[in-house]
């Protein structure tokens, strides 16, 4: 289950009032999956939202929308067309926007900006919250041991 501590600490360290993270089945953002909470067997393409205080909020198509019922921690709504994605987007991204640069194409940044105009690189703060484990991954990674030996 996600850590919303873990998410409002990178948002005030980063300086960031929303951090948008994506992944499509092709290219997984390895982020995406640790904050969402989400199995990675599920090869979603969705974004997720982390937002100050609340549940990471998930975006999906109808068809990815299914891959998430029953999933503790989040928040997710889904999109039909292009014009509902847009909506969503320009719904909750708001202020200075972080992402992590090193997922992102030149194209998908542009598209980005027309529904946030100031954005971030938070990779590195992403990268240094995973470092350190919490009681939950730490008795997680213990139990993947004992299931491998």
């Amino acid at each position: 289950m996600p850590d919303v501590k873990i998410t409002d600490k990178i948002l005030k360290e980063a300086l960031v009032d929303r951090i948008l993270l994506r992944t499509d089945g092709s290219r997984v953002d390895e982020n995406f999956y640790y904050f969402a909470g989400v199995s990675k067997a599920s090869e979603l393409s969705a974004l997720l939202v982390l937002r100050k205080g609340k549940k990471p909020l998930v975006i999906a198509c109808d068809v990815d929308y299914g891959n998430l019922e029953g999933v503790k921690g989040i928040d997710a709504v889904k999109f039909s067309t292009h014009e509902d994605l847009e909506y969503l987007l320009k719904s909750h991204l708001g202020g200075r926007v972080g992402i992590n640069y090193s997922y992102y194409t030149l194209a998908g940044y542009k598209r980005l900006r027309k529904f946030a105009k100031k954005i971030a690189d938070v990779s590195g703060f992403l990268e240094k919250a995973r470092e350190v484990k919490t009681g939950g991954e730490i008795r997680k990674i213990k139990n993947a041991c004992k299931v491998t030996e």
